[in-house]
């Protein structure tokens, strides 16, 4: 799995709330962390852990169906090739133990994934037609511990 990413994660104070943004390679700044209530952060947190469950259990065909399009090419290459990528690699991976921090702003979000033994992830998210998908599962938390900027 693609271990790099496009992504830098920062927080930014923002009228009194800390807010956490990415900002692409390309330079554009993508706002992920002031907003969204209790019933939007469930959906996102569900979403993530649905994801790394499945990808532990080398569900192939639901992980992959949890990525964006250009997520799942990015990461694994075309669908079929990303099932059976998932499936093959499924006893390599680390089963998610928790989703935390969950921002939203809009119809982008950020969570912190923690797992067994490896280096907590900061997955990025997308709303696309009221569906939560992720847009990037493997932006590394800078310093292993804790969200971005703590």
């Amino acid at each position: 799995m693609h271990t790099t990413s496009k992504y830098r994660v920062s927080r930014v104070v923002v009228g009194g709330s800390v807010c956490a943004f990415s900002i692409a390679a390309f330079g554009a700044v993508v706002v992920a962390g002031c907003g969204g209530g209790p019933a939007e952060q469930r959906m996102v947190r569900g979403v993530a852990m649905e994801y790394f469950q499945s990808l532990s259990a080398g569900n192939g065909r639901r992980a992959c169906a949890l990525l964006t399009d250009e997520a799942r090419q990015r990461e694994y290459g075309d669908g079929e090739r990303c099932e059976v990528t998932v499936r093959d690699h499924a006893r390599q991976s680390d089963p998610s133990t928790g989703v935390r921090d969950v921002r939203i702003n809009g119809d982008l979000a950020t969570a912190i994934a923690e797992f067994g033994t490896a280096k907590p992830r900061n997955v990025v998210l997308g709303k696309n037609r009221g569906t939560w998908k992720i847009r990037d599962p493997s932006v590394e938390v800078p310093g292993g511990g804790g969200p971005p900027g703590r």
